[in-house]
């Protein structure tokens, strides 16, 4: 009968002790997701908030340097008007961007 009562306090300690690093890992998970939900605001706030702006700037620049140059290098992604010969893009007549 004592084995018996000992078993029993040795399966409720362990399961207390289970019980207690599962809620331990849980809190950890909640916090980590509370920060990542944080840096995922900063991100969208500070870096994919200024995207658009940042596209514009680049589709000033490279209207205004195609206005300066014709033989400036354009990108790989950039449409073009003509054909070209040997894959290059230099001088090749780029309109805008794809």
């Amino acid at each position: 009968m004592i084995i018996m009562e000992n078993i029993q306090r040795v399966d409720t300690f362990e399961r207390q002790a289970l019980s207690s690093a599962i809620q331990t890992e849980l809190e950890q998970a909640a916090s980590m997701l509370v920060k990542n939900r944080e840096n995922l605001n900063r991100f969208e706030k500070d870096v994919a908030g200024q995207l658009p702006e940042l596209k514009q700037m680049t589709e000033d620049a490279y209207c205004s340097a195609k206005a300066t140059s014709s033989n400036f290098w354009m990108p790989p992604c950039a449409k073009r008007t003509g054909s070209t010969s040997g894959g290059t893009n230099r001088g090749s007549g780029i309109v805008g961007f794809g």
